[in-house]
């Protein structure tokens, strides 16, 4: 896999509800609108970011993508003078919050949206921004096919990396009989517990042979872990919050006949598994869009922001530049940048140079119809309990 050097840039935990970021990214001089008389064309973005709440973590990567890809830009040159302008708004991961700042923005001439994500949030954006005409590009959601041919884009379409650790878990990992904990007061796990089961099925197993349903704030997994060892589990698929799941891989490696098990878990999971678990959690395997394998650079960012970088931020700084290279695109074209231009251009930015040498997800191309398209990796967590590609 191609490394890419990540610029970091000190991205602090953002409390306040709104902040401004601006770039100019400067010009050259290619006969394109703007270019030649130096006014350029702004663009502006507006990131409506998940910074406080349950999903605050994707939120907060996914931002501190936006700004590193924002310092690369700053060191680039693109036609048209593209003026690259981003409001971020915190919607405290609340949908309604969410909705009624995608309204506002909408309507104050916004070119483009970010969303962090969180999968109610982005169901919820989506009708909203295709009737706005702003293109939406969140990070990952399970969206799928009922949003094609609009203005929503989502940088990874979840069923399908889960599918893949289901199949992993039965061919090599070699489990046969595969227990499902979930938090059932959460319903988007049951959306991502479903593909890793039709993962399990591909490669000829039953499929879950116990679920067990436990509730948000849950410390207590005793009785949990009693019915999985009854039922002769040798992997636990763990759809929980990535705290619980540090938590339950804790009890579980204490629990009679649970000792050696297997454990998977979700797209969402972060370094927070292997701070509650310690070296329980080596082994653990969940799908990632990106892992930094930069040793030096992922120490750095972790002993500055006290967190590993996940694959929120390589959405956030590859949301950026597919937005900046469309613009620029539209630029060239000679036509006057806004939603329409943009999300018209953005498969043919996700397919050029430019971008293939920027982008930090391996792979990543959307489709005409807003459909994702990546390599995807499925990673586990070492001894020093960093994120690590399995294998």
């Amino acid at each position: 896999m191609r490394r890419k050097e990540v610029r970091m840039r000190r991205c602090k935990r953002v409390l306040a509800a709104t902040i401004i970021t601006s770039l100019a990214v400067g010009a050259v001089g290619c006969g394109s609108t703007g270019a030649a008389d130096g006014d350029g064309s702004a663009v502006t973005i507006a990131h409506i970011a998940q910074l406080t709440g349950a999903a605050e973590q994707n939120g907060i990567q996914f931002q501190g993508g936006v700004e590193a890809a924002l310092d690369e830009l700053d060191a680039v040159e693109l036609p048209g003078g593209i003026d690259v302008r981003v409001e971020v708004h915190d919607d405290g991961t609340e949908i309604d919050r969410a909705a009624q700042l995608l309204s506002t923005v909408t309507s104050e001439d916004v070119d483009a949206v970010f969303s962090s994500g969180w999968t109610p949030i982005a169901t919820a954006l989506w009708p909203l921004a295709n009737g706005a005409e702003t293109p939406l590009i969140a990070g990952a959601t399970l969206g799928g096919a009922e949003h094609s041919a609009d203005y929503f884009f989502s940088l990874l379409d979840l069923p399908g990396p889960h599918a893949a650790v289901g199949e992993h878990l039965a061919k090599p990992s070699g489990a046969r009989r595969v227990g499902l904990v979930i938090d059932g007061d959460n319903p988007g796990f049951e959306l991502l517990a479903d593909p890793l089961e039709d993962g399990l099925k591909a490669k000829g197993l039953e499929g879950y042979v116990t679920t067990q349903t436990i509730s948000t704030g849950d410390a207590d997994y005793s009785a949990v872990l009693s019915n999985l060892a009854a039922a002769d589990v040798d992997a636990i698929a763990a759809m929980i919050s990535p705290g619980d799941v540090g938590n339950l891989i804790v009890q579980a490696r204490r629990a009679p006949g649970l000792e050696d098990v297997v454990f998977a878990t979700h797209h969402s999971v972060s370094g927070q598994v292997a701070e509650v678990a310690g070296d329980d959690a080596v082994g653990t395997t969940f799908p990632q869009s990106w892992v930094m394998t930069d040793e030096a650079a992922a120490a750095a960012y972790q002993a500055e922001h006290g967190v590993q970088p996940t694959s929120y931020f390589a959405y956030g700084h590859d949301a950026m530049w597919i937005v900046a290279v469309a613009a620029s695109i539209a630029a060239e074209d000679g036509v006057e940048i806004n939603g329409e231009a943009i999300r018209d251009r953005i498969p043919a930015a996700t397919e050029s140079d430019l971008f293939a040498e920027q982008r930090l997800v391996d792979g990543l191309t959307l489709t005409a119809d807003g459909q994702p398209s990546i390599t995807g990796v499925l990673a586990t967590f070492d001894n020093d309990g960093r994120v690590v590609p399995v294998g």
